[in-house]
């Protein structure tokens, strides 16, 4: 839920208008990412992830408009996913912290400055972008897992299989078989 106290936070949308006037020094926002926005991916959450994060007056300008003002954020959970190769199953903490620069108008490419035109600032909307692009693609159980027999399915982390493995079998000649047929 967001700041209720603080009038410059709306829903889940921040008035930075009030920074660069300067009636408030910073804004600060709490909220959670929505379970139910979350559940089509790899990752289940035991709670939904947590924004935490303040805007806040960098440095005064001589006028309203030549005030600098930042963006910081985290967000933190705990996920379950599993392994992408071996499939085990992977409990890990999330932890996602950006810095920004808020800017009324600009001509940059930096991806560290964010325009706000209207001097309002949908935070949800960028907390929900910065998560889906910070999530890891593929999560290992350990930087050297082994992965599964391409044969048996045994996961090797375990040891080795047992199987009998065709040395003159090429599983991917098999697979083209397969797909002529």
């Amino acid at each position: 839920m967001m700041n209720e106290k603080d009038k410059s936070v709306s829903g889940n949308k921040i008035d930075v208008s009030k920074i660069y006037n300067g009636e408030n020094k910073e804004i600060a926002f709490d909220f959670e990412l929505a379970p139910e926005n979350l559940d089509k991916m790899d990752f289940s959450f035991e709670k939904p992830p947590a924004v935490r994060g303040r805007a806040y007056e960098k440095a005064r300008g001589k006028g309203k408009t030549d005030s600098y003002v930042g963006l910081e954020f985290e967000i933190t959970g705990r996920y379950l996913t599993h392994c992408a190769r071996c499939c085990a199953d992977i409990e890990k903490d999330l932890l996602i912290s950006k810095e920004y620069d808020l800017v009324k108008k600009t001509e940059s490419e930096n991806e560290d400055i964010i325009e706000v035109p209207e001097n309002t600032l949908d935070i949800e909307e960028l907390a929900y972008t910065v998560f889906y692009l910070e999530l890891p693609f593929r999560v290992l159980c350990k930087e050297d897992c082994k992965g599964l027999c391409a044969t048996c399915g045994k996961n090797l982390n375990e040891g080795p299989c047992t199987c009998k493995k065709d040395k003159g079998t090429n599983s991917l000649a098999e697979l083209k078989k397969l797909l002529d047929n």
